[in-house]
């Protein structure tokens, strides 16, 4: 690989770099079958962190790199896949976080709210009844799991995706509180997925490619926004003295940053991005 290009590598790469310096670290010392396995784990790298945008993207350049790999030389082979290796270094690098669109109503007493999420301006009840509209196509409704007789909205999160929307809802009632957050298929009648909160005080999602970050009182966790499943997660985190009101959730490099209050006093808490981890937030 030429020194220039190299460098260039070494510094848009940051935690990606470290997974593919051992897959090209001399390429053109390797045999073709090396090279093979070698592409073969690269193209499991762009399946998990190519975001929903580039997936396609890189997925097609992987699908020239499978095919050159039979009709061209190792040199030739190792110089396409350099290039695909620097396609998912930058794309993956330049993911950005996005927050959630927030509707709040807390103290409102509603048992139904409305939200808008991009295009979407919907509707929504305790019920579990809800329906979206949009100037680019027919009324969509849908049905969520019910609530208590006696729940009502305290704040809604949106954000839109290529296919529907990305919804967190939490609620109360007299004795607790609790959050709800769901896949929604746009045109489908039923979420893609659901998953319920024991937990309340949410803040504002944050959506980095395929993974969500959630927090909230005593409540920390990574899911992953296509199904749903948790990647990691904390509950019963905070011990007397510590953070009880939770205001802000934000991704810094690799470490995910909670910010509230406790006894009115500002404070922070921190986790690895990858594994959940506690971490230091100095």
């Amino acid at each position: 690989m030429d020194s220039s290009l190299a460098g260039e590598v070494r510094a848009a790469s940051g935690t990606e770099k470290g997974r593919l310096d051992v897959e090209f670290a001399n390429p053109w010392d390797r045999s073709k079958t090396s090279a093979r396995d070698s592409l073969g784990r690269i193209h499991q790298t762009l399946r998990v962190n190519a975001g929903d945008a580039l997936r396609g993207e890189l997925l097609l350049e992987w699908t020239k790199l499978s095919g050159f790999y039979r009709t061209s030389s190792l040199t030739a082979i190792c110089s396409s896949a350099v290039v695909a290796v620097v396609l998912l270094i930058l794309n993956t690098s330049s993911v950005r976080a996005q927050e959630f669109a927030t509707f709040s109503v807390r103290g409102q007493s509603l048992r139904s709210t409305q939200f808008a999420a991009g295009e979407y301006s919907c509707t929504v009840a305790v019920v579990g009844n809800g329906t979206c509209t949009s100037a680019s196509g027919p009324a969509w409704k849908f049905k969520l799991p019910a609530e208590s007789r006696d729940a009502v909205f305290e704040v809604v999160y949106a954000m839109a995706q290529s296919d529907g929307i990305l919804l967190l809802l939490e609620f109360e009632d007299s004795d607790s509180g609790w959050g709800r957050i769901v896949r929604l298929q746009r045109g489908a009648s039923r979420p893609v997925w659901v998953d319920d909160l024991q937990c309340f005080n949410l803040v504002a999602p944050v959506r980095r490619g395929r993974d969500l970050f959630l927090a909230g009182l005593a409540f920390a966790a990574r899911l992953d926004a296509r199904t749903g499943r948790f990647v990691w997660r904390h509950t019963g985190r905070y011990k007397t003295g510590d953070m009880d009101s939770p205001e802000r959730l934000e991704i810094d490099q690799d470490r995910v940053v909670v910010r509230g209050t406790a006894g009115g006093k500002p404070t922070t808490d921190c986790f690895a991005a990858a594994t959940g981890t506690v971490v230091g937030c100095t």
